[in-house]
Formats: C-alpha cells, structure tokens, sequence
C-alpha cells in the first residue's frame, strides 16, 4: 500500500530513509554503483527524463558554487529570465534546495512532488539515493514551473556526480582545492578532473579563478572536448575595492568597459570573484546584462551562510566554511571587514574534515573556541575535533549538547561566529531565529 505523505516532516523521513551521502561519504560497499551515472540514467526514464531540451547551466568547484549559483540565477532574474535553482545542502529547510526565481519551494508543491515520485518508486521497486532522490524533485519542479533556465549545482564531485546526466549550455567550474579526498581523490589534480567532468563537447566554459595545476588541466579537458573556455581571471581586472558595513564597494574593468562605485552586499574580496564569474556566465546567455548592472550600480542579495551578518550588535557571524581554503578565506575577509577584532567560535566539523589544520587557519581571530556536535544529518565525533582543535587552540571548551554550546556562546555577549559546517551553520540559525521572534 503506498501511503500518502501529508507534511514535510513526513517528506523528510521518506527522503532520508535511503542511502545518504552526504552524511557519510565512507561507504565501502556499492561505492562503485552509487558514485555513478547508471542509477540515475535508469530513474529518469521513469519521469519522461525531465532533463533533457533545457536550458541547463551547470555548476562544479570546490568553493563558491553555492554563491555563483545563486548569483547567476539573480542576474537571469534581472533580464527578466526566470530560473529554477538546485542548491546542497540546506541551512535549515530542505526548501531551500529548490529555488524559483530565488524564492523557495512552498510546502504544498513539496509534498506533492514527493507523493507522485515515491508512487512511481514503489511501483517499480526502484533504489535511489537521497541526492538522487533530491535531483529528480528539482527537475520535476523546474519543468512543472516551465523555467527557462535551470541552475544545477552539483553535489560533491562533478564527472560521477548525478547531475552531471544534464547536457548543458554552459559549464561552470569555482575554485577548486582539497576536499571531500574519500570519494573525489586525496590529490588536487585527481579533485580537479573529477570537477572538470561537467565539461561537455563543444559548449562554452567559465572558469573562476584557479591555482596553477587545476587551470591546466582543466584547460586540457576543455581543448579535447573541443569546448570554448572563458576565464574569469583575464576577461576581469579588479581595480580597487574597500569594505563597506553590509559589502564591498569595487571598481573593475571587462570588455573595455570599467564600472565605478559598484557595490555587491556581499562580505569578502572572494565574492567579488564570484560575481565575476556569475556575470561572465550571464553575459554569454545575453549581453545586456552589462547595461544592467552599470545603470543599477550594485546587486543587493542574501546568501545564507556565507559570511552572514545576522546581528550587528553584538556581531553574529555565520558562515559555512568547512576545509582548509576556505578557513583562510574566512580569516582573511573578517580581518579586512572588521581589523583586530577577536571571536567567539562557536563550531563542529565532521567526519573527514582536516580539524587540526581548519581551526590553525583561524587561530589568529579566536579569542574562545567551543567545539559542540553538529547537526544529526552529518556523521561527527564532536570529541575528536576538541582534542585535534587544541593542540593549536588553548582557550577552548568542549560542550557536547548544543542547546548547551549555543547558550553558552551567546552568554559572553562578546562578537560571535559560527563556522565549520552547514551541519552546524543550520542548527545555530534555526535556533537563533526562534530566540528572535
């Protein structure tokens, strides 16, 4: 008997009650099966393969293709294109993963989409994962809202990511560096090629700025697929740029044409970069989007998570970074925004994260460090991360609940941030919200 899901918290436990991955990226059977097309090439067929004749962007890299993601479809929006955006993780709502013209999903089609996938799944005993499971809601979605363009973020690879079934009009690769190493290759250039899968045969490709070994492979992998390569790198020149309270103010140059005073509300030299590629990806789709930003004068967005002031006074900091480059990032944008200031870290990090090294990256802003465990979605042994944090950290404190860490680190009414993972990311917001209302 197939049995009719009526809220989303019933949507959640059937969605979850596959295999997840991306709770724990160290599985050691059926590796070979999961990271691959074949399951998802045979799912699709039973919904009529919704990816297929769409316009399709299709966005790989390590960091910043959540913020490019959400930024190109922003600028789509601004040409009077209508988007449906697919993002992962979530902060707190699986909504978020789903995006139409930016706004979530509402409960009512979420629950309808899962009821008319999960019959047609138990009908035909099919096995997806739950990434897969989330990918074929998003496609459904967008065909059902008739979106002109689709924005497709991958999961955590890019060749034998799921997503990569789509055949798209452009291929966007952010910045790529060491992560995910159990399912992607503990070495740059085997990470870099996994991420250069989502380059196809001869359709264009936006490269965001790369360390030297990513951009020549990558460039390999673009020149055998026979695939024009746009890098953001030479088509930008940043001129200048300074912190302003709520983003950065910058002046650049792109096709002869320099652009003054222009503000983007986002924190971090980074997004600027991040725009850079957004608009270079927009621009092949249709050049007026270049009139369009120089006449507006700045793009004025949220993106939830990444470096996101949530309150002003005292300051709370939330940003979802979570290896090693990132951490730098991070330090290095909150130096620039706000010089000499010290932090209440309040932070978790999971299973096969380089501990030790992240909270050494950020050593030099933390005042006190309180490691808690992150969200139950995420495999963590919380202890581990607090003996490895405290061989570089020494003003730290272990607080294993995280109703109790979260008090706690509000108690120092001192400037917070909350970093390490959307895995801890999410709870502190959910929690943060409800104390706000």
């Amino acid at each position: 008997m197939n049995i009719v899901l009526k809220s989303i918290k019933e949507v959640c436990e059937y969605i979850y009650s596959f295999i997840n991955l991306e709770k724990n990226e160290n599985y050691n059977t059926r590796t070979q099966n999961i990271y691959s097309l074949d399951n998802v090439k045979c799912l699709l067929k039973y919904f009529n393969n919704p990816e297929q004749n769409q316009n399709i962007i299709h966005i790989a890299g390590t960091k910043g293709k959540g913020s490019v993601s959400i930024l190109i479809s922003h600028l789509l929006n601004l040409l009077n294109i209508t988007t449906t955006t697919f993002l992962s993780p979530h902060l707190v709502n699986i909504n978020e993963r789903f995006l139409y013209n930016l706004d979530s999903i509402n409960d009512k089609e979420l629950i309808s989409l899962t009821n008319f996938i999960k019959k047609i799944i138990s009908k035909n005993n099919l096995n997806p994962t739950v990434f897969e499971l989330l990918f074929i809601l998003y496609l459904l979605f967008s065909k059902n809202k008739k979106s002109d363009y689709f924005v497709v973020e991958t999961g955590i690879g890019g060749r034998l990511d799921c997503t990569n079934i789509v055949d798209p009009v452009i291929s966007v690769i952010t910045p790529i560096s060491i992560d995910h190493t159990n399912v992607l290759g503990k070495t740059i250039n085997k990470i870099t090629y996994e991420k250069g899968g989502i380059i196809k045969n001869n359709k264009n490709v936006v490269l965001g700025k790369q360390r030297y070994i990513s951009h020549r492979i990558l460039k390999k992998i673009a020149y055998r697929k026979k695939s024009k390569i746009y890098e953001t790198n030479k088509l930008f020149r940043l001129l200048s740029y300074k912190p302003s309270e709520n983003g950065m103010i910058f002046d650049f140059k792109f096709k002869e044409i320099i652009i003054k005073d222009f503000f983007i509300s986002l924190l971090g030299v980074h997004q600027i970069y991040n725009f850079f590629t957004a608009l270079q990806t927009v621009y092949l789709i249709d050049p007026e989007i270049l009139n369009i930003i120089r006449n507006k004068g700045s793009i004025n967005i949220n993106i939830p998570g990444r470096i996101q002031i949530l309150q002003k006074n005292p300051l709370v900091i939330l940003d979802v970074a979570h290896n090693n480059d990132s951490a730098k990032k991070l330090k290095k944008t909150l130096l620039f925004h706000y010089p000499g200031l010290k932090w209440i870290v309040l932070s978790g990090m999971s299973i096969g994260k380089d501990h030790k090294n992240f909270y050494k990256k950020i050593k030099g802003i933390i005042d006190k460090l309180i490691i808690t465990s992150p969200s139950l979605y995420k495999d963590s042994f919380p202890e581990n991360v607090y003996k490895q944090a405290k061989i570089s950290i020494k003003n730290i404190l272990f607080i294993p609940f995280f109703d109790k860490a979260f008090n706690r680190a509000l108690s120092f009414n001192k400037p917070l941030l909350i970093t390490g993972s959307f895995y801890i990311a999410g709870p502190f917001f959910e929690k943060w919200k409800r104390l706000k209302i």
